[in-house]
Order: structure tokens, then C-alpha cells, then sequence
């Protein structure tokens, strides 16, 4: 169990407007996304309970929220997995990128600050230079965009589909010089964040999103499963 290790997530820390059963969704959301649990692992109530200091009742109704979202299926009675994506569901998921993280970015140019672009600096070297983690500090770079695009309803939807996403289709993904031409496209992003450069972020997310849409097409096409 790896949820102690969820940055953010102390949940005593959180307001009253959010359940108890909301905390531990998002928790699991984010552990998730980062590739704490894998595709085919078991969940085990006990067990998340205890590391987020909670009771069953309020996992076992973010366990049923997220297995309506597609996270979790039931493998057998009883028995609840991280879903497993197939190839198509990968390029799905990512073509709906496509479409609103470029919004999200635009967005974002006017209102991000300058504390915010700090951090996608510090994210971006991270995508360079801590390679065992690379896909995580991409997820957060990409994460952290969506947020300040100031549209709450925006950055979740953005947030579900990343949550969705098996780690390992994002590592692929950012093999060999990929990772820093993934970086090298991140810096060109943040120049325009400084410049509020909306339409200039805009193009290059999308450009930016069409290559890595464009990876999995053609590794669909030889029609390899992800592990």
C-alpha cells in the first residue's frame, strides 16, 4: 500500500465541504494516475482504510464511485482491480485530451502566476533529469496547467481522464529522446505562459498532445496490449 506516500492528501487537512468518501476518491485518483496501484491489482478495503486512517463505509463508497468511472472493475464478486486499459480505450482517452487540455491551456495564459510557472519549471526539469518518474512529473506538469485554467469543472474532467490513464501507455510513451523533446515542447509552453501567449500555448498543447496520439496509433496498429 502506497497511499501514505499521496502528496496532499492529509485528511484531516481537508474542509468539511468534502466527504469523507470525496477525500478517499480523490486519493485513490491520484494514486492512481501515478502509478502507485498497477493495472490488475487488487484493492483491498482494509487496507486503504488504514492508510488514509478512515473507516470501511467511506471506501467502499469510493470504491463504487470509481468503479462507476471505469477505474476499478469487478473481476469477480467481491474482488475489485484497477481497470486495464486496451489500445483503443488508450487512443480514446487521449484523443479527448486533445480537445480540452489546448482550451485549458489557452485558459490558463491569462490567468496563471508567476508562482504556478515556477513550478512548471521545476516539474519540467524533473521530466528531464529523474527518468524512473518521468511519466509522474509529466502528469503533474500537465495537472498543474489544467488548475490554473481557473475552470474547476475543466481541470476535473482533465484530471479523470489522466486518472484513467495506466502509467505505463504515459512511460512508453516518453522512451529514449522522447522525454526531452517532451521537456523541450514543456519550455516552449511556459515561454508563452510568461508572454500570456494564449493562442501561442494553445498550439503547441496540441501539437504536443497530437505526437503522443499519434505513438499509440501506430503502436495500435501492430496491435501490442499494454502490460
Amino acid at each position: 500500500m502506497t497511499l501514505r506516500d499521496t502528496e496532499n492528501e492529509d485528511m484531516s487537512d481537508v474542509g468539511p465541504e468534502r466527504s469523507a468518501s470525496d477525500r478517499v476518491a480523490r486519493s485513490l485518483r491520484e494514486a492512481i494516475a501515478r502509478g502507485r496501484f498497477q493495472a490488475g491489482e487488487r484493492m483491498y478495503q482494509d487496507e486503504v482504510a488504514a492508510a488514509l486512517g478512515v473507516s470501511r463505509q467511506p471506501v467502499r463508497q469510493a470504491f463504487q464511485r470509481l468503479q462507476a468511472e471505469g477505474l476499478l472493475t469487478e473481476a469477480r464478486p467481491g474482488r475489485l482491480v484497477v481497470t486495464k486499459m486496451t489500445p483503443d480505450e488508450v487512443i480514446d482517452n487521449i484523443s479527448i485530451r486533445l480537445v480540452l487540455e489546448p482550451l485549458a491551456a489557452r485558459l490558463a495564459a491569462e490567468k496563471i502566476t508567476e508562482s504556478q510557472i515556477a513550478e512548471l519549471r521545476r516539474y519540467n526539469e524533473l521530466v528531464r533529469d529523474d527518468l524512473p518518474n518521468k511519466a509522474n512529473w509529466n502528469y503533474e506538469f500537465h495537472k498543474l496547467i489544467a488548475q490554473a485554467s481557473g475552470s474547476k469543472l475543466l481541470a476535473q474532467f482533465i484530471d479523470r481522464l489522466w486518472s484513467g490513464m495506466p502509467l505505463s501507455p504515459m512511460s512508453e510513451a516518453l522512451l529514449g529522446d522522447t522525454a526531452q523533446k517532451s521537456a523541450h515542447s514543456h519550455d516552449e509552453m511556459i515561454d508563452c505562459f510568461v508572454r500570456r501567449d494564449a493562442d501561442g500555448v494553445e498550439a503547441l498543447m496540441r501539437d504536443h498532445i497530437s505526437l503522443t496520439l499519434a505513438f499509440h496509433v501506430r503502436r495500435n496498429s501492430k496491435r501490442i496490449d499494454y502490460d
